[in-house]
């Protein structure tokens, strides 16, 4: 299946199909597209019922032109920190970029990647980490506080069965048995 964006034609097969009531996935076989592809098309540019193939197109074309305005490349680069030649970078991250593609990885992820990592690490914002991971380790003082109150009502519960079951009954009174210690016969 091809990729790449959809053409004129594509589009225009694809209101043809709309129109004679076909399914997403009978217009991408004929196509060989997609079935994702052509759902995505028809549902950004007004559903099934309202899809024009004309509109579509130039709505896309502005989409394109959009994103092309809002990522400068070339001689209007920001200027690199620590004296790196910006033309010079550029071109390590377009050769990195394409080692990652060669490796298996997608396109944008390879250029997210390649981004990311020749990034300056003093430009980026880092949460403070110390903090997090103290009161990760330390239990704070309410959780710890009715883990005690549980600990000590069970040892109570604990202590309250253990006087039941040695205590004996004779003619309704109640007696506990003498302590163990040395006994005093005479």
């Amino acid at each position: 299946m091809p990729g790449g964006r959809l053409t004129q034609q594509e589009r225009q097969q694809i209101a043809l199909g709309l129109a004679d009531g076909l399914a997403y996935a009978e217009i991408a076989r004929r196509l060989d597209r997609p079935t994702s592809t052509i759902t995505r098309e028809v549902m950004r540019n007004g559903g099934p019922t309202t899809y024009r193939a004309d509109l579509a197109h130039r709505a896309t074309e502005r989409r394109t032109h959009r994103r092309g305005q809002a990522a400068p490349r070339g001689p209007e680069a920001p200027p690199q920190p620590y004296g790196l030649d910006a033309e010079a970078v550029r071109e390590y991250e377009e050769t990195f970029t394409t080692v990652l593609m060669a490796s298996g990885m997608p396109k944008m992820m390879s250029r997210v990647m390649a981004c990311l990592t020749l990034s300056d690490p003093a430009a980026s914002p880092r949460p403070n980490s110390s903090s997090a991971s103290r009161s990760a380790r330390r239990p704070s003082p309410k959780r710890s506080r009715s883990w005690r109150a549980r600990a000590s009502s069970a040892e109570n519960a604990t202590n309250a069965a253990a006087s039941a079951t040695s205590s004996t009954t004779t003619s309704g009174t109640s007696r506990r048995s003498p302590a163990p210690g040395p006994s005093s016969r005479s």
